[in-house]
């Protein structure tokens, strides 16, 4: 954690309040102090945990596919005021001479009315996170979708997730991740994560290789594994390279944090394209055996073959493919630390809390005990 911020946070929300009650002396109460104190330090907890859940914050691909699609007659959600009609309310007070005066005030009540009687949304079902809608087009969705027309029974499906990735958090070089080439940046791709068209993603890459069905490996994929995305929950991403140098694979893993934990990605380099270099596989997964089994399979193939390289990656990875739980990481929460934004902007608000609260309690006379806290109307003025 980082112990200088935490320090300078902590200090101002506990010295502050106590400066504060010696400067104004009578002004400021002991309760007054202990409410500051314990404000401002739930501040800076709440900004402090934010922080954390922000830098473990993660997303991975999953898989799965199309497993049903139907339209259903929904509620209208065109709604507009009607039978509206004006209410009048009328308010008395007695003064100390015992002067009765009312006021009249007037506002309208209106019911909800519905433009329709129903409208329609077009649903489709996977595998893996249920139910999804098809954008309509038109106002009530009367009209089915071009879209929604084209989704059958069996299409791979791939969408996000979020999980919690303690490895992403901590310092690079707990793990390794310090080496970049530079000669390899242009040779590594943007982590995939943009689903399109709803259900697909593009994993399988060409850099510095001419790869004429990339297509066709994208939707091979996509084939593969929404049959292994349920059964293994396994994501599989593949870089065809332009390099002999296999220093490649540590400036990839560098790069790409290790990979999400689900994640197989297949290297081959192919300098002369479809001639296979040589194979490397990086993934989490605790068994050693499967990347050895599955890279050196690919490996004697010695040229690229798109239906025989997706066979052996599917069958390797049915029978021997073992996901990384991220709960074996967890002991890593004790090296995570919030970035320097995140406590900076705790600093800000723990000082601009603590005179802020300086400033109102020296203006209020507050008279309250712990269970006063609960209790709204406990704030009464300073009589002077």
């Amino acid at each position: 954690m980082n112990v200088d911020f935490l320090l300078v946070a902590l200090v101002i929300a506990l010295v502050i309040p106590w400066v504060a009650r010696i400067w104004l002396k009578s002004r400021l109460t002991y309760t007054e102090v202990a409410a500051q104190m314990g404000v401002v330090l739930l501040v800076v907890g709440i900004v402090f945990g934010f922080g954390l859940v922000g830098k473990t914050w993660d997303t991975e691909i999953l898989n799965g596919e199309i497993t049903g699609k139907e339209s259903r007659h929904v509620s209208c959600s065109h709604d507009y005021k009607c039978r509206c009609h004006d209410v009048k309310t009328e308010s008395c007070s007695t003064d100390s001479n015992g002067k009765r005066s009312c006021t009249t005030s007037h506002h309208e009540e209106c019911d909800t009315c519905y433009e329709h009687s129903y409208d329609v949304s077009w649903f489709v079902d996977t595998n893996i996170n249920g139910e999804f809608t098809v954008d309509r087009i038109d106002r009530r969705g009367l009209g089915e979708p071009p879209r929604w027309t084209l989704f059958k029974l069996g299409q791979p499906f791939s969408t996000t997730h979020q999980y919690t990735n303690y490895i992403q958090a901590v310092d690079a070089s707990v793990f390794n991740f310090s080496f970049i080439g530079q000669q390899f940046v242009p040779l590594i791709p943007q982590y995939p994560l943009n689903i399109y068209d709803y259900q697909y993603i593009d994993r399988v890459f060409a850099k510095g290789v001419n790869v004429p069905d990339l297509r066709e490996w994208n939707y091979g994929i996509g084939l593969i594994t929404k049959n292994l995305g349920p059964k293994k929950q396994v994501n599989v991403i593949i870089i065809f390279v332009n390099t002999t140098d296999h220093a490649y694979m540590q400036a990839l893993r560098s790069a790409w944090l290790g990979g999400k934990k689900n994640d197989i990605v297949v290297v081959i380099a192919t300098p002369k394209y479809p001639e296979i270099a040589w194979v490397d596989v990086l993934s989490w997964s605790d068994s050693e055996l499967f990347k050895v089994e599955l890279k050196d399979a690919i490996h004697d193939l010695e040229t690229v073959d798109r239906a025989k390289i997706l066979t052996l990656i599917h069958d390797k990875t049915l029978s021997s493919f073992q996901r990384k739980q991220m709960r074996d990481f967890k002991y890593l929460e004790w090296e995570i630390q919030p970035s320097d934004g995140v406590m900076w902007f705790a600093i800000i608000l723990a000082l601009i809390g603590s005179i802020g609260l300086t400033w109102f309690f020296s203006k209020q006379d507050v008279d309250f005990t712990i269970m006063d806290l609960f209790n709204r109307n406990y704030y009464r003025r300073r009589r002077y």
